[in-house]
């Protein structure tokens, strides 16, 4: 199956607050599809809500699991428009599984109510 589709249904399960769903459609991805698929739910969440731009400066990260952290540090640096930060933050730690939970986390709660899940799949 196609790595697009795969993230549709994964981005469409996550807005619906179904991490394990999501999980599923994603546990058996490369590299190069980690990598696509985290880029395209941070672009579809940057042109999808109008909070998304508040995520340009970093928020605070006290008190959250390394997974969060890296997952905010990509938003953050894609909302920047900080395409070598990003490189690096991908460099840095390799979106395992943990990764890719607390990105779909944070941007399935984003999207939440803005947006209808059933445009992903």
């Amino acid at each position: 199956m196609d790595w697009r589709v795969d993230a549709g249904v994964a981005l469409a399960a996550a807005i619906e607050g179904d991490i394990d769903t999501a999980a599923v459609h994603v546990m058996d991805w490369g590299r190069s599809e980690m990598t696509q698929g985290c880029l395209f739910w941070i672009d579809t969440f940057l042109r999808t809500s109008p909070r998304a731009r508040q995520f340009a400066d970093l928020p605070a990260t006290d008190g959250l699991e390394a997974e969060q952290v890296w997952a905010l540090q990509l938003v953050s640096a894609r909302a920047r428009m900080a395409f070598e930060d990003a490189e690096k933050i991908f460099a840095i730690r390799l979106p395992a599984a943990g990764c890719l939970a607390a990105l779909l986390t944070l941007i399935g709660t984003q999207l939440r109510g803005q947006c209808n899940p059933d445009l992903f799949r």
